[in-house]
């Protein structure tokens, strides 16, 4: 038996060791209380190699690690880290990390990685204070290659939206805002290209409909957010968001519906969520009032038929971003849930704009 598979007493008096088989259930309860988001506590799952936290004989955390194989390497996989809410403040988290590198230092991994919301600044200090970073995409692809879509899927990061892959060791690389702002409209033109079978317009016609509507979509919404950003004195980057991507594809194929691909974040590296959460909601406000506006423009020109018509049906199919952005305010990184935390009178304000648009839409 190894060092790490010993209960590990630190001098706060916190223990934490391997979980029997019959504290599973017990162990999973807790988790689904820790966990922030629903997406979370619905997919949430065990392992061979999950760890408690106790202190004086109450559960405080937990750990469920996991070892896999890609390509001949042997990575390490931090599936999921938890403290219970009452435990907050304690350094359970801290230490529960750093067992896990102690962990996987001993089954000599190749590499570790995990994903972290991208709104969960005291995650994202944890991972990163120990040697994580960000991955951009063009990084997990020289460290996975072909096995990329193998390591999503398997670590359940597909799944998640608004969430970033991070890896240790790092490989640190500077952020181009513009690729990612590039890519975000880009790639959603493709996309609704992809249903271009379902539109009243010539194929290439179509396609400058996609583009023009993804401009006017992600493009606006982002330069909203940024320019609020820099009106409430936060630095602020654009950031893309890979698992949308994967079902971006499908969606636009079969309905020529875009999910949201990316969106603004702090640029900073040891930023605070209490110190910037209302800030963060007014960059939410300012892009999810642009969705708003902007779909509510298609209405005028969906009536004035010929091509303002065509373009205001193909644009129609970003009606999924105000979803996302004014509707479900537990999905946290979107703008719904930024300014819920901020201001439940915006958000419910933004929330009627958007479905006296789907009735008027229905209605005509």
């Amino acid at each position: 038996m190894t060092q790490v598979e010993n209960p590990i007493v630190s001098p706060s008096g916190l223990i934490i060791r391997r979980l029997r088989d019959d504290e599973r259930p017990a162990f999973t309860a807790l988790a689904k209380r820790s966990l922030p988001h629903l997406m979370e506590r619905v997919t949430f799952s065990l392992s061979p190699d999950s760890f408690v936290a106790e202190q004086e004989g109450n559960w405080v955390g937990g750990l469920v690690l996991k070892l896999n194989t890609f390509g001949g390497q042997r990575w390490g996989e931090v599936s999921w880290v938890f403290t219970a809410p009452e435990a907050r403040g304690l350094g359970a988290g801290q230490q529960l990390i750093d067992h896990a590198l102690a962990f996987f230092d001993e089954q000599k991994v190749d590499g570790v990685y995990t994903y972290v919301e991208g709104d969960n600044a005291s995650s994202f200090k944890l991972f990163t204070t120990r040697g994580f970073a960000r991955a951009a995409l063009s990084d997990q692809w020289s460290r996975f290659g072909l096995n990329l879509l193998a390591v999503w899927f398997k670590s359940g990061f597909a799944f998640v939206p608004a969430h970033f892959f991070y890896i240790r060791p790092a490989q640190p690389q500077p952020h181009q805002g513009w690729l990612h702002l590039s890519a975000a409209i880009l790639f959603p033109t493709l996309c609704l290209m992809l249903g271009a079978w379902s539109w009243p317009v010539p194929f290439l016609t179509g396609v400058v409909y996609a583009f023009l509507a993804s401009l006017l979509f992600i493009g606006g919404r982002a330069a909203a957010m940024l320019l609020a950003a820099r009106l409430v004195g936060l630095p602020a980057q654009f950031r893309m968001t890979e698992p949308l991507l994967l079902f971006a594809i499908p969606i636009g194929f079969s309905s020529g519906v875009m999910p949201i691909p990316g969106g603004v974040y702090p640029a900073a590296a040891d930023w605070r969520r209490r110190e910037v959460d209302d800030k963060l909601g007014v960059i939410g406000f300012a892009g999810a009032l642009v969705v708003v506006l902007a779909l509510w423009l298609l209405v005028p020109l969906g009536a004035m038929g010929g091509a303002t018509r065509d373009f205001a049906l193909v644009a129609q199919g970003f009606f999924m971003l105000g979803v996302f952005d004014t509707a479900l305010p537990f999905l946290k990184g979107y703008a719904a849930g930024r300014v819920w935390n901020w201001s439940k009178p915006a958000w419910a304000l933004l929330l009627i704009a958007f479905l006296a648009w789907a009735v008027v839409v229905i209605a005509t």
